[in-house]
């Protein structure tokens, strides 16, 4: 798609256009991809369209999180200070707990955060800080996590399924006390 200089620089054509698909701002000149106006329609359409967004909105919290807001995943074209900020990748990660994977290394060492990711998905985990990855609470919340997606209730007094619970111990890299605890672990 080719436009004239004139055409990706009218405000009132790109928002209109931006209606129908966020990433045309990729097409909207330099000055409007850096409007914050315009940045907005364009990632609460698509919040993907931040990777088209100046620098400068990128690191606008509020641009980034109505973009996350909108796809959980744009939190990676988002300036690398508010991939370490709490409530960006929180906003993130309790939509989709894999998000923790575009969150700066110090985040990933937050163990609230990390907590929170895992309880979405428990495949998180290996977004992790390595000081993280083997914390008890986190693996307890991962087995049981591992136990629910398979399908099994963990509503129940005698847990005597083998398969099951050998594969959460593996993935959750946890004991079997481990897993009898997050078995007793009240719902989340």
């Amino acid at each position: 798609f080719v436009a004239s200089t004139q055409l990706r620089e009218d405000k009132g054509l790109v928002l209109e256009s931006l209606g129908r698909s966020g990433c045309g701002l990729e097409y909207a000149s330099v000055g409007l991809r850096a409007d914050k106006e315009v940045v907005l329609k364009a990632v609460g359409q698509d919040g993907a369209a931040l990777r088209y967004a100046s620098l400068a909105l990128q690191a606008d919290k509020t641009v980034v999180l109505e973009a996350v807001k909108e796809f959980v995943y744009a939190v990676r074209y988002a300036d690398d200070e508010l991939r370490g900020d709490r409530d960006v990748v929180l906003a993130a990660v309790r939509q989709s707990g894999c998000a923790l994977q575009y969150a700066s290394s110090d985040i990933q060492g937050d163990k609230e955060v990390v907590l929170e990711a895992v309880r979405k998905d428990w495949a998180a985990r290996q977004y992790a800080a390595d000081g993280l990855q083997s914390d008890q609470d986190i693996a307890l919340i991962t087995a049981r996590n591992v136990l629910r997606d398979e399908g099994w209730s963990l509503d129940f007094e005698n847990f005597d399924f083998p398969e099951e619970y050998e594969e959460a111990r593996r993935v959750a890299g946890i004991s079997e006390e481990g897993v009898d605890s997050a078995i007793a672990l009240p719902g989340d």
